[in-house]
């Protein structure tokens, strides 16, 4: 695949720089590299974004698959929420960042071991994106839509 000139990021937290750290995935090695994760397809990353919380013993835990073509604009993202909730009162980032430190993990993901500096940010309102969600408690007040921010 050739690289393109920006990947998108996914985080339920807001930062001006992305630091590579451990990834807490639970599949193979290419998924617990201690680095920045970022994809060239948008709808992989939101669920990287949406504000899961934990649940009352301090446990995250949700599961993702994604369906269909792997080309931007396209696919389709599913969560499955095993422990913790959905915070509609939160909101996520969704980061656009600039592809010259990355490199292909797979078909999907892209690793950077440096720290990147996003182009900009958008906010993800969690309840844009309720049917993503499968299983798990939801919660909170419906959020704002989705904006720019820089």
């Amino acid at each position: 695949m050739k690289k393109p000139p920006y990947l998108y990021h996914g985080s339920p937290q807001r930062t001006n720089v992305l630091t590579p750290r451990p990834a807490r995935g639970v599949g193979p090695e290419k998924d617990r590299l201690c680095a920045v994760y970022a994809s060239h397809v948008r709808e992989f990353v939101i669920p990287f974004a949406l504000p899961i919380v934990p649940d009352e013993r301090g446990n995250p835990s949700w599961t993702l698959s994604f369906s269909g073509s792997r080309s931007p604009g396209e696919g389709r993202a599913r969560v499955v929420i095993k422990a913790g909730r959905l915070d509609l009162s939160q909101v996520g980032y969704l980061y656009r960042v600039p592809s010259d430190t990355f490199e292909p993990v797979d078909d999907l993901q892209w690793v950077s071991y440096a720290p990147v500096r996003p182009l900009d940010c958008e906010i993800i309102a969690p309840a844009d994106y309720l049917d993503m969600i499968e299983g798990g408690e939801i919660t909170g007040e419906r959020g704002a839509g989705k904006k720019e921010i820089s």
